[in-house]
This record gives C-alpha cells, sequence and structure tokens, in this order.
C-alpha cells in the first residue's frame, strides 16, 4: 500500500467530509426555507421572512449542492485515480477556498448593514410577540 496509499485514503476521508458538510448545510437550509420559517412566521404572528433571508438560503442550498457534487468528484477521483477528476477537484477546492475568503471579506466589509438588518427583523419579532393574529 505505501505512502500512495495512505495518500489516497486521507483523500477519501476529506472528500466524504465534503459530502457530509454539503448534505448538512443543504438539509439545515432546506429545512429552514420550507418548514422552519413558515412555523416561525405563525407563531410570530405573521413576520415574514425577508427577501435577503431566502436569497440568503438559496445560497446556502447552491454551495450544500457544490460541497456534495465535490466531494463525490473527489472519492471518484480518488478510488479509481483519475487524473482529470483529481485535477478539477484541486482547482474546485482552490475556487471554493477563494469565494469563501471573498464572502468573509464582504461580510466584515458590510457588518453594519448586517448587523443592523438583524437587529431590525428581531426588534419586530419582539413586538409583534404579543399581539393577538
Amino acid at each position: 500500500m505505501g505512502c500512495f496509499g495512505c495518500l489516497k485514503v486521507v483523500l477519501i476521508i476529506f472528500a466524504v467530509c465534503y459530502i457530509l458538510v454539503g448534505l448538512g448545510l443543504l438539509g439545515v437550509s432546506l429545512w429552514l426555507r420550507f418548514d422552519y420559517l413558515k412555523e416561525a412566521a405563525d407563531a410570530m404572528h405573521r413576520v415574514e421572512p425577508t427577501d435577503y433571508m431566502n436569497i440568503g438560503l438559496y445560497i446556502a442550498m447552491g454551495i450544500g449542492g457544490f460541497l456534495v457534487l465535490l466531494g463525490i468528484m473527489g472519492c471518484v477521483g480518488a478510488m479509481r485515480i483519475s487524473l482529470c477528476l483529481l485535477g478539477n477537484f484541486a482547482v474546485l477546492v482552490v475556487a471554493a477556498i477563494g469565494g469563501l475568503i471573498a464572502v468573509c471579506v464582504l461580510a466584515y466589509l458590510y457588518q453594519d448593514q448586517i448587523v443592523n438588518g438583524i437587529i431590525g427583523l428581531l426588534n419586530t419579532m419582539m413586538l409583534r410577540y404579543g399581539e393577538i393574529p
């Protein structure tokens, strides 16, 4: 087996981690979008989720699906020792890391608007909590 077999196992483990994280993100975002937010809107007396929340959830769904496909590509590439799949996997992992860095920078730059939006939504929910529907 040697060093090459060890690297193959490590790559498969990382790819399975990508798949699990992607499935978790996809599952949580689907649950929030289609079930939890509707129940929360009913509980909070018709405070509807904003468009920004829905857009964020759709982006999270897309990222979750991308991570699942990326993990499958890594697993298949490692098992079959396909240089094409492994090369694409490496390029897409670097692109995903670059995208993560870009999102972090944008979140830092627009943190005031993000915080004010969340505070406004929470204040609206607290004000409407005791109202009769």
